[in-house]
């Protein structure tokens, strides 16, 4: 999840507190409530997979609808205000106070030298190679 908790991915990487919601994660779920739609298409609850191959042309119109409304409400800045109002929803919802520092990952010089030591000692397959044996 995202935004269960003050601790979850959407709260603490900075790229998700920058320009609010990004776009394309509305336009998945808008595809995601037109799969929750279908199952339930007939008046019982029929499961209908979210494959790429069934929803990768329904994504792509919300997509295009979306950006057609932005450029066209672009001078009502309504798209830009939506995802940073959703962005301050889903840090209520996690119980994230607004002045909450994200987490910042960094490595150290000792977690450089381990990696390059791991490194040097690993033996990488090549798929291609197994075929030859």
């Amino acid at each position: 999840t995202w935004f269960k908790n003050k601790n979850d991915d959407g709260v603490t990487q900075p790229e998700f507190s920058q320009d609010g919601i990004p776009l394309v994660t509305i336009g998945l779920i808008a595809t995601v409530i037109e799969c929750c739609l279908d199952e339930w298409q007939s008046g019982k609850h029929v499961d209908v997979p979210f494959a790429a191959a069934q929803y990768h042309n329904k994504f792509n119109v919300h997509m295009k609808t979306l950006l057609s409304f932005k450029a066209k409400t672009q001078d009502a800045d309504i798209i830009p205000r939506l995802c940073n109002h959703m962005l301050k929803k889903a840090r209520k919802h996690a119980k994230v106070e607004d002045g909450t520092a994200p987490r910042v990952v960094e490595l150290d010089d000792n977690d450089i030298a381990a990696a390059k030591k791991e490194w040097e000692n690993m033996e990488l397959s090549d798929p291609d190679d197994e075929d030859k044996d």
